[in-house]
């Protein structure tokens, strides 16, 4: 039978993943809302960071490939709420890198004829968006961390 004290850690645990996933998850529809990234010309539709999302896998030889940080930010939701602490800690992990790995290119297709245009600066919806997968992380860490101490008590 467990103890008050270990309902308790694992309801605030509990608390903590809801937490965690909501606040990672509203930055990632903030983010939606958003610019992506600021290319020439400026008027490319594509920039717009819902159309980078529902498009982005297609151009996965180039700036495309950040976009699999999405489906492993979503496997990390999955799992953190799922208790898989440690298999979501990895994927938000891997995810923040595909998010990152957006920083080194200076060219991206623009439209489906692949006319490519450079990027000049990186809109808040790309921020928004690595700011979502951070989150991830940071509260699988903090989870993990947590989940560690209490078997040390115990």
């Amino acid at each position: 039978m467990k103890t008050t004290t270990e309902n308790l850690t694992e309801k605030e645990l509990k608390k903590l993943r809801l937490i965690i996933f909501v606040l990672s998850c509203i930055l990632f529809i903030i983010s939606l809302t958003q610019t992506a990234y600021i290319t020439e010309p400026a008027d490319s539709i594509a920039s717009h960071a819902f159309i980078a999302f529902l498009t982005g896998w297609l151009n996965f030889m180039g700036p495309g490939i950040s976009w699999f940080a999405n489906p492993l930010l979503i496997i990390s939701w999955i799992l953190l709420l799922n208790n898989k602490i440690k298999f979501s800690l990895i994927s938000s992990f891997i995810s923040v890198l595909f998010c990152l790995s957006f920083l080194l290119f200076n060219k991206i297709a623009l439209d489906e004829a692949v006319n490519y245009g450079e990027i000049l600066g990186y809109g808040t919806g790309y921020w928004f968006w690595l700011t979502s997968c951070i989150i991830a992380l940071i509260g699988s860490i903090l989870i993990n961390y947590k989940e560690k101490n209490i078997n040390l008590d115990n």
